[in-house]
């Protein structure tokens, strides 16, 4: 298992106003894309280097736990967001 540093994830969104963090401050995202397809669950997006992380879930859609705590994934590629009006 690999444990993120979400200390520097935090600092990044502070410092970039390409990364966004749930937890560092409001923003008027509305959805995130990663190669064109909706990604919920994301807590962490990083537009310039083109990955995400979110909760981990199994095929119904279920958070996936591991020894008691959540997993996370990290995604890839093309990674876009839809801000609110």
């Amino acid at each position: 298992m690999i444990y993120l540093d979400d200390s520097n994830l935090i600092q990044r969104a502070v410092d970039s106003d390409q990364a966004f963090h749930v937890d560092v401050r409001t923003t008027n995202i509305k959805s995130v894309f990663l190669n064109g397809e909706q990604i919920r669950d994301a807590f962490y997006v990083d537009l310039e280097k083109g990955f995400l992380i979110r909760i981990k879930t199994d095929i119904e859609c279920r958070p996936v736990m591991i020894s008691g705590e959540l997993a996370h994934e990290i995604l890839f590629g093309d990674v876009t967001v839809e801000y609110r009006e």
